[in-house]
């Protein structure tokens, strides 16, 4: 195999036809992962630039939330879209960072601007709801709603227990930011992440598309499933302890727990549509 065979293999086809994790995909954004985060370290934390405070994580509940938002349509086929893997790993990440580096590179002026910033955050989160509503509303294909109505499958199991749950997680990720209390925000991504996942493969045939939890599945089915979501949450759990510990800047410790729970963010956002609305 050469390296262009080794790249179409590892890279492009799993990006093209959504074939999921490798090894060597998995390992390549978790390098660039690491290196975005001590970037910010280096660059904002230890200088002092950046004070990550609620003021600085609120705004990105709507940057997170708009795009999965935008996926959730675009996963299920109600919107065609020909450039649909912008909106899938590695791409959507990479939007993720784009935003962050312009979002840092002007939190002075955010900052000094705040509660302007965040007002207008609302009201063009806001029209851009109402905007791919509509698009779904009159271009939409919205066969999947109406077989989803029709069938009555939202008051089967496992659904409203899923409204709840769902509730539950975006309750609490906002109501520990508001607080401060930001240890709390890696466990219950995590632990959110694992609720998820476990619903969408146990009750409703879902596949696990990330490398270590498939290979966990393919090599030892359902127990391999439940251990990974233990060891997933325990870990956090364990991690998240080590840095409250820790006799470092308080201001460290908030970029860490960020840092964790980025890792399982995305998943459980996107997981709490999928588990509410497909079937």
């Amino acid at each position: 195999m050469n390296i262009l065979d080794f790249f179409k293999q590892n890279f492009y086809d799993p990006i093209v036809y959504k074939e999921g994790y490798n090894f060597f995909n998995t390992t390549l954004y978790a390098i660039i992962y690491i290196v975005f985060f001590y970037y910010v370290y280096k660059k904002y934390i230890e200088t002092n630039r950046v004070k990550i405070d609620k003021y600085f994580v609120l705004p990105w509940i709507f940057i997170i939330f708009l795009p999965l938002f935008t996926r959730f349509f675009i996963e299920f086929k109600i919107i065609n879209f020909s450039y649909d893997f912008l909106f899938y790993t590695p791409f959507l990440e990479f939007i993720y960072l784009i935003v962050a580096v312009f979002y840092l590179s002007k939190w002075e002026y955010i900052k000094n601007n705040w509660k302007k910033f965040f007002n207008y955050l609302i009201i063009f989160s806001t029209f851009y709801i109402i905007f791919l509503l509509l698009i779904v509303f009159l271009y939409g294909d919205l066969s999947y709603f109406i077989g989803y109505f029709e069938s009555k499958q939202y008051i089967t199991f496992p659904r409203p227990y899923t409204f709840f749950i769902t509730f539950s997680f975006y309750f609490l990720i906002i109501f520990y930011i508001v607080k401060e209390k930001f240890y709390y925000i890696p466990i219950l991504s995590h632990l959110f992440d694992g609720i998820f996942s476990f619903i969408g493969i146990k009750f409703q045939n879902l596949s696990e598309k990330h490398y270590i939890p498939s290979l966990m599945i393919d090599n030892f089915g359902d127990i391999g499933l439940s251990i990974f979501l233990i060891l997933k949450v325990s870990l956090s759990i364990l991690i998240t302890y080590i840095i409250y510990k820790e006799s470092i800047n308080e201001n460290v410790k908030n970029l860490l727990y960020l840092a964790i729970a980025v890792a399982a963010i995305l998943a459980a956002v996107r997981g709490s549509f999928i588990i509410n609305f497909y079937y």
